[in-house]
């Protein structure tokens, strides 16, 4: 196993996108690209396209329209399900748009093949597949854990779940969306394939933006937990690539860094990091460097 660990957030995503005309932090504004339509899920979204669009009419962000849709009186179960299976979905939708750009030359990608040898874990906290595309490219072999992908490769751990991710490829399109699912616990993901990415998911294990990870229970989830604290002694470098620390992550960003043995490298690919974010690296006794833009 290599000696890096890198950990990704939003920003990673965001690197890519806004240079092919895509913003993936805007997924109620369709990504703001003109060429996408919703027109083949939203229908089967009742809550979505009636609660949660309106709202985003009046907020600045999207982010901001879903946490006051998930902050409701009348938020249940079967909104929450309406709105992971919608975020399942049209993250899946831009990840076929990604799907047409050459990410070859992206610095990114570069950067994956001229490390290969040297990459050990990735966490990933972004529903999309961008992280897995530059890797192949790259030529690094990966797997998710907690999925039923042979664990060959580079781990990744998908806490927040991934837009490839259901746990029953048994029931038929049609019948999906008659049921109400809250995160069943399966033991381990299947992985969708391309061809079946717009499909509705039975059960979207999909956290959404700015809450608390309500899914660690779940033992695809903990089994990707305990890779990480299992090899977390060997990393001797820990990237944080576009990830803010938001509140709603700190905790699930603390046990990470708190499993890195002293004296671990931390690099942060931000020009200005959350001061909290450092405060804790250097509480922790890790050794902080500033990498800046890549």
């Amino acid at each position: 196993m290599g000696n890096i660990c890198m950990l990704v957030g939003n920003g990673f995503t965001i690197d890519f996108s806004e240079k092919v005309g895509l913003n993936p932090s805007q997924p109620l504004s369709k990504f703001e690209n003109e060429g996408i339509s919703y027109s083949h899920f939203l229908p089967k979204l009742p809550a979505i396209r009636e609660e949660l669009f309106p709202l985003a009419k009046g907020e600045k962000n999207d982010y901001l329209a879903i946490e006051k849709f998930m902050g409701s009186p009348s938020y249940n179960w079967d909104k929450d399900c309406q709105l992971r299976r919608f975020l399942s979905l049209s993250y899946a939708t831009l990840q076929l748009q990604l799907e047409h750009h050459n990410i070859s030359q992206w610095h990114w990608t570069k950067w994956f093949r001229e490390h290969r040898d040297e990459l050990g874990m990735f966490v990933s906290f972004n529903y999309d597949l961008l992280l897995e595309k530059s890797l192949k490219v790259a030529g690094v072999r990966y797997y998710r854990t907690g999925s039923d992908e042979e664990p060959v490769g580079v781990p990744i751990v998908k806490p927040h779940g991934s837009i490839d991710f259901d746990i029953d490829s048994d029931h038929r399109s049609s019948e999906r969306w008659e049921y109400t699912t809250a995160l069943l616990d399966e033991g381990k993901v299947e992985t969708v394939p391309k061809q079946e990415w717009l499909e509705p998911r039975f059960e979207a294990d999909i956290i959404p933006p700015h809450k608390e990870n309500y899914q660690r229970s779940l033992r695809w989830v903990k089994e990707g937990i305990a890779t990480f604290k299992e090899a977390a002694g060997e990393f001797d470098t820990f990237i944080i690539v576009g990830h803010s620390y938001n509140e709603a992550d700190r905790q699930e960003i603390d046990q990470y860094l708190e499993n890195l043995h002293p004296g671990t490298r931390i690099e942060i690919v931000d020009p200005e990091p959350n001061k909290l974010l450092v405060a804790k690296i250097n509480a922790l006794g890790l050794e902080l460097h500033r990498a800046g833009d890549q």
